[in-house]
C-alpha cells in the first residue's frame, strides 16, 4: 500500500529562506501586513510633510497642555529626550548580539540608522517655516524617528513586557520633545510615522519571526477538541498558504492538519484581495474569524462528500489556542496525480479525475485550485479530491466554468490537449466544454499548473483550438477577466499626462476664461462644427488606401479616438499606432497595415504641400518662421539627422537590412499600387485637401469670433506651417510649438497680438484639447467592441 507523498509546490519558500531564523529557531518571513502598514505610513508621512508649514489648532492645544507641566521636570525630560539618540541603536543591537539574536541586531541597526539618515534628509528637503510660540518647526523630529524605528523593529522579536516598555520610551521622547521646545507636535508625529515606516520597510526586506502555532500547541488543541493523536509534526511540503502538519491518531490513521495563524490568514487575505482587484467578477470569501474560515472549508468538504465525491473525511474543525484555528482531516492512502508515471495516466484514470469534478459541478461547488497535486490516486484506481481551502458552495456559473478550464489545463500538462479535451467531453459534455473554453487562459489556471507549462508554450491556445474543433466551431474569444491591464494603466497614465500638459499650456482655468470672455460664441460654435468634418474626411482617405472594405463609422470613430492617443506621443505616433492596431484586428496583414498608414501619410503630405504652394502663389504670400520658439530649427534639424543616420545604419548592417527589406518592398508596392490607381490616390489627396481646408476654416471662424478676418489662402498657409513644424518636434501633439506657430503666423499676417493669442488658443481648444475628451470614450468603445 502506498502512502501519500506530497510534492514540493511553488508556494514553498526557497531553501535559503529556510535557513533564516531568529535566536528561538523561528523562521523569518515577510508578512503582508507589514507591507500594507508600510504603504499606509508612507501616505500619512506625505500628508504630514505637506501640512508641515501650517500650525494647526491641535499643535497649539498640545503645546499648551505639555507646556503647563511643572518646570521641575526639566531634568527628567532631558534624560528622556536623550533616549532618541543613535546610542539607543547601539545599545539595543549590542544586547541582541549578546543574546545571540543576529536577526534582531540587524533589523534594529538598519531601522535606527535608516530612520536617522532619512530624517536628516527630510529636514533639509521639507524646510518647514512654521513657528509656534517662538519654536521653529523641524519636520520630522529625527530623535522621535530613531526611537520609533527601534521599538517597531524589535516588537516581533520580544515579549509583551518589553513591547510595553518600548512604547513607554517612545511616548516619553515625544512628550519630552514638546516640553523642551525641540519641535512642534506635528514634527513629533512626523518623526514617529517616519520611524514606523522605515522599520516596516526593513521588516518587509529582511523578514520577521513567523507567528505560527507550534506542534506542541496544536497537540494540546487537538486534545481539547477530543482528537487523540500520538504525535504531531510539521508537513514538509504544504499544499496551501496555511501552516500544515501531519499527525498519527491512536488508531493508526494518518491525519492532515491545516492551521491558520495570524500570518497565514494575512497571506490568504492579501492573495484574495489582489485576485479580487485584478480579476473581474471574482467574489472571494472573507471571514471574520479564523475559526469561521476552517469551519467553512469543513462544510464545503462535507457537502462534496454528501454529493458522492471522494474527499477526505473531516475529523474536526475549531480553535487551536489564542488566535489560531485548525481543520483536521483523515487522509486517504495513495499518491498525488502528478507523481504518476506517464504510462499510468490511462484514459480510465483521467475519467476518474474528471468524474470528481463532474460531481462537484452537479453539487454547485467550485473548487478553485484544481492542480494535479490536489488529486490523490489509490491503488484501486479511485481518485480523491483534496484541499477545499478556497472552495465555494452554491458557486455562480462562471466559477464552475473556471474549474473546468483549470482542469483542462492540468490534464493537458499531463497527457496533452487531445486526451484532455476528450476526457472533458466525456465528463461534462459538449455544453460544459463550450462554456469553459473562453476561460482557458493563464489568469484562471492555478499557480502549480501555470508553472508546469513551459515558458512561451502555446499549450493553452492548443487546448482552445482542439476543444473548438471537437465542437465543430471556431475558437472562442477569451473572456475578459483582468480588471487591471497594461491598456488600463496606459490609459490612466495618458489621461494624467494630458491633463497636466493642458494645465501647463493654458496656465489655469481663469486664463482660458479671460481669453474667451470677448469671443462671439456663434463663431466659436461654427468653428467647432467645421472641425468635426475633419474626422469623416480622414476616414475617407484611410479607407481609400486599403484593399478591403471597412465600416466607415468605425473608421471615423478611430480618427476621434486617435486624438486621445496623440496626447501621449509626438508626431502623431499615437494615431499611427492605433490605426495599425485597428487594421490588424480587421484582418489586414501587419506589414500592409503599416505601409498603408505610411502611404496615406506620404500622399496626404504631398497633397497638403501642393495646396499650400497653390495658396502661396495665389495670395502672394511668403513663409516665415519668425516668432517661433528659439532653437526650434535646430531641433527639427536634429530629428531629421537622427532619422537619416538610423536609415544609413539599417542599410549598412546586413542583418538589419535583411529584416527591413521586406517591409520596404511592401511599402513600395503599396505606394505603387496607390499611384497606379488614380481613383484611390485622388481620394487620399482630396481627403487631405478637405482636412486642411476644414482646419483653416475653423481657424478663420476663431478669428471672426474676435472680429478679425483673413483670406482663406492665408489661413491655409498659417495652419499648415504651424502643424508641420509641431509634428516635426519630439513633443506630444506639438504642445506649445503649435500654439507658438499659430500666433507667429497670425501676427505676421497683420493680426494684433491680443486677437492672435486668443484665436490661436481657441483654435487649439477646439481641435486639440477638447476632442481627446470624446476620444477617450471613443477609444473605450472601440476596445469594448474589439476593434482595437
Amino acid at each position: 500500500m502506498h502512502t501519500l507523498e506530497r510534492p514540493r509546490l511553488s508556494i514553498q519558500p526557497p531553501p535559503r529562506d529556510e535557513l533564516r531564523r531568529d535566536a528561538h529557531g523561528r523562521q523569518l518571513v515577510r508578512r503582508p501586513a507589514d507591507a500594507v502598514a508600510l504603504l499606509a505610513a508612507v501616505g500619512v508621512l506625505v500628508y504630514l510633510a505637506w501640512r508641515s508649514g501650517t500650525v494647526t489648532a491641535v499643535d497649539e492645544g498640545v503645546a499648551q497642555l505639555v507646556g503647563a507641566l511643572p518646570d521641575g521636570l526639566h531634568g527628567l525630560f532631558e534624560g528622556l529626550y536623550r533616549v532618541g539618540s543613535l546610542w539607543l541603536v547601539l545599545i539595543v543591537a549590542g544586547i541582541a548580539v549578546w543574546r545571540r539574536s543576529i536577526a534582531l541586531a540587524t533589523t534594529v541597526t538598519l531601522s535606527g540608522v535608516g530612520a536617522w539618515l532619512l530624517g536628516k534628509a527630510l529636514v533639509v528637503a521639507v524646510d518647514s517655516d512654521a513657528v509656534l510660540a517662538g519654536v521653529s518647526s523641524a519636520f520630522p523630529l529625527v530623535r522621535m524617528a530613531v526611537v520609533t524605528a527601534v521599538v517597531t523593529a524589535a516588537i516581533p522579536y520580544v515579549s509583551r513586557p518589553y513591547r510595553i516598555l518600548g512604547g513607554c520610551a517612545a511616548l516619553g521622547v515625544a512628550v519630552a520633545a514638546v516640553y523642551l521646545s525641540s519641535g512642534l507636535p506635528l514634527d513629533v508625529v512626523g518623526g514617529a510615522v517616519l520611524g514606523y515606516a522605515v522599520a516596516k520597510l526593513v521588516l518587509v526586506a529582511v523578514g520577521a519571526p513567523a507567528h505560527r502555532p507550534t506542534t506542541e500547541q496544536v497537540h494540546t488543541a487537538l486534545d481539547g477538541l477530543g482528537v487523540d493523536v500520538v504525535d504531531v509534526v510539521e508537513a514538509d511540503s504544504p499544499w496551501t498558504l496555511a501552516a500544515e502538519m501531519n499527525a498519527t491518531a491512536v488508531d493508526g490513521s494518518r491525519l492532515w492538519i491545516r492551521v491558520l495563524g495570524r500570518d497565514q490568514r494575512d497571506l490568504n487575505i492579501v492573495a484574495k484581495t489582489w485576485r479580487w482587484l485584478a480579476q473581474k467578477d471574482y467574489e472571494p470569501n472573507f471571514f471574520v474569524t479564523r475559526v469561521a474560515e476552517v469551519e467553512h472549508e469543513a462544510y464545503v468538504t462535507m457537502l462534496a462528500q454528501r454529493a458522492g465525491v471522494l474527499v477526505p473525511d473531516v475529523v474536526t474543525a475549531g480553535a487551536a489556542g489564542e488566535g489560531a484555528a485548525v481543520l483536521v482531516e483523515k487522509l486517504p492512502d495513495g499518491r498525488p496525480l502528478n507523481t504518476l508515471a506517464p504510462e499510468e495516466l490511462t484514459d480510465s484514470l483521467l475519467d476518474e479525475v474528471w468524474r470528481g469534478l463532474a460531481g462537484l459541478q452537479a453539487a454547485g461547488i467550485a473548487h478553485g485550485a484544481l492542480s494535479s497535486d490536489r488529486f490523490v490516486v489509490r491503488d484501486d484506481g479511485r481518485v480523491w479530491v483534496t484541499d477545499f481551502s478556497v472552495a465555494t458552495a452554491a458557486a455562480p456559473a462562471d466559477r464552475r466554468h473556471r474549474d473546468i478550464a483549470d482542469l483542462l489545463a492540468t490534464s493537458a500538462v499531463l497527457v496533452g490537449p487531445d486526451r484532455a479535451v476528450d476526457a472533458a467531453v466525456r465528463a461534462v459534455g459538449p455544453d460544459g466544454l463550450r462554456d469553459a473554453l473562453p476561460y482557458v487562459q493563464a489568469v484562471v489556471i492555478s499557480v502549480p499548473t501555470r508553472r508546469a507549462i513551459p515558458r512561451r508554450s502555446k499549450l493553452l491556445d492548443q487546448v482552445r483550438s482542439v476543444g473548438a474543433a471537437r465542437l465543430g466551431e471556431k475558437a472562442p474569444d477569451l473572456e475578459p477577466l483582468r480588471r487591471i491591464t497594461w491598456k488600463n494603466i496606459v490609459t490612466v497614465v495618458g489621461t494624467f499626462i494630458g491633463v497636466n500638459a493642458l494645465l501647463a499650456q493654458v496656465g489655469s482655468l481663469s486664463d482660458i476664461g479671460s481669453a474667451l470672455s470677448d469671443a462671439n460664441w456663434w463663431w466659436v460654435l461654427a468653428g467647432f462644427g467645421v472641425s468635426l468634418l475633419t474626422y469623416p474626411a480622414a476616414a475617407a482617405g484611410l479607407m481609400a488606401s486599403l484593399p478591403n472594405r471597412m465600416p466607415f463609422a468605425r473608421v471615423a470613430e478611430l480618427q476621434l479616438a486617435s486624438k486621445f492617443t496623440n496626447l501621449m506621443a509626438p508626431a502623431d505616433m499615437g494615431s499611427q499606432a492605433m490605426t495599425i492596431r485597428f487594421l490588424q484586428v480587421q484582418g489586414v496583414d501587419g506589414a500592409a497595415a503599416v505601409t498603408s498608414s505610411v502611404a496615406t501619410t506620404i500622399l496626404g503630405a504631398i497633397g497638403d504641400l501642393a495646396l499650400v504652394l497653390l495658396c502661396v502663389w495665389a495670395g502672394g504670400l511668403s513663409l516665415s518662421t519668425g516668432g517661433l520658439p528659439d532653437g526650434l530649427g535646430r531641433t527639427v534639424l536634429i530629428v531629421l539627422l537622427v532619422a537619416a543616420v538610423v536609415a544609413v545604419i539599417v542599410y549598412r548592417v546586413p542583418k538589419w537590412r535583411t529584416k527591413a527589406q521586406p517591409h520596404v518592398q511592401q511599402a513600395r508596392a503599396t505606394i505603387k499600387g496607390l499611384v497606379t490607381s488614380p481613383r484611390r490616390s485622388l481620394t487620399i489627396v482630396l481627403s487631405s485637401f478637405a482636412m486642411s481646408l476644414f482646419f483653416a476654416l475653423c481657424l478663420g471662424a476663431c478669428l471672426l469670433a474676435y472680429g478679425v478676418h483673413l483670406p482663406i489662402a492665408t489661413l491655409v498657409v498659417v495652419n499648415w506651417t504651424a502643424s508641420t513644424v509641431a509634428n516635426m518636434t519630439p513633443v506630444p501633439g506639438g504642445m506649445g510649438v503649435a500654439e507658438a506657430g499659430l500666433i507667429a503666423g497670425l501676427t505676421a499676417a497683420g493680426v494684433p497680438t491680443d486677437q492672435a493669442v486668443a484665436a490661436a488658443l481657441t483654435h487649439r481648444l477646439l481641435t486639440f484639447w477638447i476632442p481627446p475628451i470624446a476620444g477617450w470614450f471613443a477609444m473605450r468603445d472601440l476596445t469594448k467592441q474589439h476593434y482595437i
